[in-house]
């Protein structure tokens, strides 16, 4: 598509980078007689009254300041609103609330007639909010509404929220693309729209359950059969994450492999929300990551922002040099499994159906409302040492103290209790099982089948507590099996 940029200053220029493999810009045009006749990064600059003489598809108005003037003056050459949109308002929120208001005014003709063909094609209209900033949050309830809704002629409406505090982070936008071929989540240029309906229209439109997802508390989990997702990718786009992984050295098959920190939360917005207890260190890994080598297996260490690793192995640090949106999600839709702690990167790997091995598991009975799991998952617990008992605590145990105490870990710190890392031996050996398990070696021994029947009265008992308690908003006991290596070297959690 051809198009023009109105506004040859920095935001006009900036804007021409962030288009210019998806569209060709054939001009800019601007009001000030100075730039008028000269060329910008090689293409000419010309004054509003030539747009009656170039060929183009759109006009793009790159201007804060002015782009009611502008869009004016553009009208007034007699050319069509059909040609003419701003700046995408994402790039300056500040604007956000202003433009929509703007437009109301400009465009409302044109939302009118918008307004009765949906009048004409849907019976109601319902909107939600959708948390945006995290992934374990946002895939979740993504589940949740697919779940909850059946096919019929309601149109529902996802709004983005970012949520106070989260410094208007959006977790991942090629995921949110992902998620919008299935959920009509709201886009920015909806925005002023939406705003017009809601206020010319208010009885038509439901938002009465708008925070309809916002706790996880009341929703099952949601049990999926490992690799049998559908194809969310288009073929260009596995064109480009095949040539993505080949360049970054990575052979099939591979696992991810991801250790949460509090780097990528502190460097976006500022703090952790005091999840530090959460933390694992990397190197536990090692012996895991030299197992998976030595059975050809390529290791890619996942993250954002994270700081360079001291190479294991064939480990590839991808999160340290290659890490963006699309490689998240393509790397983990095609990997053998993630071997990962309890962070939202999971849910991605889930999304697409694949495998995941959790380590360093919290917590063990609570929380996990909405949540995604597959056939063939695995996890392994924390241990939690109580120092004024000198001992570790039991599953049970570990349960009652995790319903007073839910995710605040100064509560757990009050109490006495202390989080302890799963060991570099206990991730290896629990490794070794779930490669077997996938595929199809793995043999339960009489011993391992009786301690699971164990494991799992307590288990039953624990989903029975979450729903009995009042202050749990986030769900029942965690879906993963329990790796039969961890149990029976710690016999003791089933006393």
């Amino acid at each position: 598509m051809k198009v023009i940029i109105f506004g040859a200053d920095r935001l006009g220029i900036d804007f021409y980078f962030e288009i210019k493999e998806k569209e060709e810009v054939v001009a800019f045009v601007d009001n000030s007689y100075e730039k008028q006749g000269k060329e910008i990064l090689g293409i000419e600059v010309f004054g509003a009254e030539q747009l009656m003489h170039l060929k183009y598809d759109k006009i793009y108005i790159a201007s804060l300041r002015h782009y009611r003037e502008i869009g004016y003056q553009i009208k007034n050459l007699g050319i069509g609103l059909d040609k003419i949109s701003f700046l995408p308002i994402y790039h300056h929120r500040k604007f956000l609330n202003e433009m929509s208001q703007f437009q109301e005014v400009w465009r409302k003709d044109e939302f009118e007639e918008e307004w009765k063909r949906i009048g004409k094609t849907f019976k109601g209209i319902e909107i939600y909010g959708l948390p945006v900033n995290a992934v374990g949050e946002l895939i979740p309830r993504y589940f949740m509404a697919k779940n909850t809704f059946h096919s019929d002629e309601t149109l529902r409406i996802f709004i983005p929220d970012t949520e106070t505090g989260s410094g208007g982070r959006i977790c991942n936008k090629h995921l949110l693309k992902l998620l919008n071929k299935e959920l009509h989540i709201m886009q920015e240029k909806e925005i002023a729209f939406w705003r017009y309906v809601l206020r010319e229209h208010p009885e038509d439109v439901n938002i009465l359950e708008f925070d309809r997802f916002k706790c996880r508390g009341s929703y099952p989990k949601y049990k999926i059969k490992a690799n049998s997702n559908n194809q969310w990718f288009t073929d260009a786009e596995i064109q480009k994450g095949e040539e993505r992984i080949r360049r970054m050295g990575i052979k099939h098959p591979f696992v991810c492999v991801a250790a949460r920190t509090s780097v990528y939360n502190k460097k976006t917005i500022g703090h952790d929300f005091c999840y530090d207890y959460r933390n694992t260190n990397f190197n536990d890994y090692k012996l895991a990551l030299n197992f998976l080598q030595q059975n050809g297996i390529t290791t890619v260490r996942m993250g954002r922002l994270e700081e360079k690793i001291e190479m294991m192995g064939n480990c590839i640090d991808y999160a340290g040099k290659y890490a963006d949106d699309f490689n998240d999600l393509y790397l983990l839709s095609n990997c053998k499994f993630i071997l990962t702690t309890s962070s939202g990167i999971l849910y991605i790997a889930t999304f697409f159906s694949k495998p995941a091995f959790v380590v360093n598991g919290l917590f063990t009975s609570f929380g996990y409302g909405g949540t995604p799991y597959t056939d063939m998952d695995l996890y392994i617990p924390r241990k939690y040492y109580d120092i004024r008992k000198e001992r570790y605590l039991t599953l049970r145990e570990m349960a009652k103290i995790e319903s007073e105490c839910l995710i605040w870990g100064e509560r757990y710190e009050k109490k006495g209790i202390c989080f302890i890392d799963n060991t570099a031996e206990e991730i290896a050996e629990a490794t070794k099982e779930m490669i077997d398990r996938l595929e199809g070696k793995w043999q339960e021994s009489a011993e391992d089948i009786e301690n699971y029947k164990k494991y799992m009265e307590i288990y039953n008992e624990m989903e029975k507590a979450a729903d009995n308690n009042e202050e749990n908003w986030i769900g029942g006991a965690v879906p993963y099996r329990i790796a039969s290596t961890y149990l029976r070297n710690n016999l003791y959690l089933l006393e």
